[in-house]
C-alpha cells in the first residue's frame, strides 16, 4: 500500500511538472506569434508610407544653406482645420486602401495624421473638396500607434529640433524624419519615415 501511495504521489509531481512545461511552451509560442504579427503589420505599413514619400521626390519644399533644393512632402493643416501641421501627399497611384468608388479613380490629396486612437490616413478627392472643404475620408492605418516625434532641421541655427507636433512656428525648420512608436501587448517597435531629401544636380540624397 505504501509503495502505491508513493508511486501515485510521484506521478502527480511528474504530471504537474509536465503541465507547467506545456503551459510555458504555449505562452512562448503565443508571444512569438503576436510579435511576428506586429512585425508583419509594420513591414506592410512601412512599404506603403515609404512609397507615398518616394512619390513626392520631385516636390520642392525648401532650399538649404547651400542653395540645394529640399524635396519631399509638404506640411499643411488638415482640410477645415486650423490646428497642427501634418505631412501632405499627392497620391498618384490608387492603392486598394484608397479606393473611393469614383470611376475613374481620381487623384487624391492625403495626410498622415495621428491621435490617441491611432495612425490615420486622411484622404480627400476633388469631388469631396468641391462639396465641402471639411469632407474627407479617414482610414485607420494602425491602432498599435503609440506616439510620434518629428525631427526637423533648422536651417538658421543649423541644428535639429524634435517635437511631438508641427505647427506654423516650426517653419524655418524643415521636417526631415518622422519617428513613430508602436505598442501592442507590451511589445514596442519604432518606424522611421524619411519625409524629405536633398536634391543636387538632379540627384536625390
Amino acid at each position: 500500500m505504501l509503495e502505491i501511495i508513493i508511486a501515485v504521489a510521484l506521478m502527480g509531481i511528474l504530471f504537474s511538472l509536465a503541465a507547467g512545461v506545456v503551459v510555458n511552451v504555449a505562452n512562448v509560442w503565443e508571444k512569438s506569434a503576436d510579435t511576428a504579427t506586429l512585425d508583419r503589420h509594420l513591414a506592410g505599413l512601412d512599404r506603403f508610407l515609404t512609397q507615398l514619400c518616394e512619390e513626392q521626390e520631385t516636390t520642392k519644399i525648401a532650399t538649404d544653406e547651400n542653395n540645394a533644393d529640399i524635396v519631399g512632402s509638404t506640411w499643411t493643416t488638415l482640410p477645415g482645420s486650423e490646428g497642427n501641421l501634418y505631412p501632405k501627399f499627392n497620391v498618384k497611384e490608387i492603392y486598394p486602401v484608397l479606393q473611393t468608388g469614383e470611376i475613374p479613380s481620381p487623384a487624391l490629396e492625403a495626410w498622415i495624421f495621428w491621435d490617441e486612437d491611432g495612425l490615420w490616413l486622411i484622404a480627400q478627392t476633388p469631388r469631396q473638396k468641391l462639396e465641402s472643404e471639411n469632407l474627407v475620408t479617414r482610414i485607420l492605418l494602425s491602432d498599435a500607434f503609440e506616439s510620434a516625434t518629428v525631427f526637423a532641421w533648422d536651417t538658421a541655427s543649423k541644428s535639429w529640433n524634435a517635437s511631438d507636433t508641427a505647427n506654423a512656428s516650426d517653419f524655418g525648420s524643415v521636417p526631415v524624419r518622422l519617428h513613430m512608436k508602436f505598442k501592442k501587448d507590451k511589445r514596442e517597435r519604432t518606424l522611421v519615415l524619411t519625409l524629405s531629401k536633398t536634391a543636387v544636380g538632379g540627384i536625390i540624397y
